[in-house]
């Protein structure tokens, strides 16, 4: 069982997982919860991804057989509910500038580093009355390969 295979890794390393809604939007919401302290501002983490991938639409559009490939998965994945994938988490390390530990279910790839190599956003979307995450916060995300994000806390 991979979530048991995960929950075990997580005792080992001394952290708890902070269970997310299951709503296509798990991932948002986990970077959300790790940058912003609650997991209800993944709409705007969705927006800095989507909006990074459209200011460095050379590096992420590459991963398209065209424009207009690369323009419908935008468009996509701006709507609530369309799940993230690995572009949209590179996507949000480089818009906030921190570095995301991924512990994962998949046994050859159990953990995962994305550190930021370019410019945040200078124009960041953030929760009311809140200040950018500084840049190099480090982030902590389980991903239940290959559908669920969570959040992942020390005890």
């Amino acid at each position: 069982n991979l979530t048991l295979t995960l929950t075990l890794t997580l005792t080992l390393t001394l952290t708890l997982t902070l269970p997310l809604e299951g709503d296509g939007n798990c991932q948002f919401r986990a970077l959300a919860d790790q940058l912003f302290g609650h997991q209800k501002h993944h709409a705007l983490t969705r927006q800095a991804a989507v909006e990074q991938m459209r200011k460095n639409a050379d590096f992420f559009g590459m991963y398209f057989e065209d424009g207009t490939e690369f323009t419908a998965y935008l468009r996509d994945m701006a709507r609530s509910r369309t799940w993230g994938d690995e572009l949209t988490l590179r996507a949000a390390v480089e818009a906030y500038g921190c570095c995301a530990h991924v512990l994962t279910t998949t046994p050859a790839n159990w953990y995962l580093v994305y550190q930021p190599e370019g410019e945040p956003l200078t124009s960041l979307p953030l929760p009311k009355d809140a200040d950018a995450p500084r840049r190099g916060k480090e982030i902590f995300i389980s991903y239940i390969s290959p559908i669920h994000y969570n959040a992942v806390q020390a005890r």
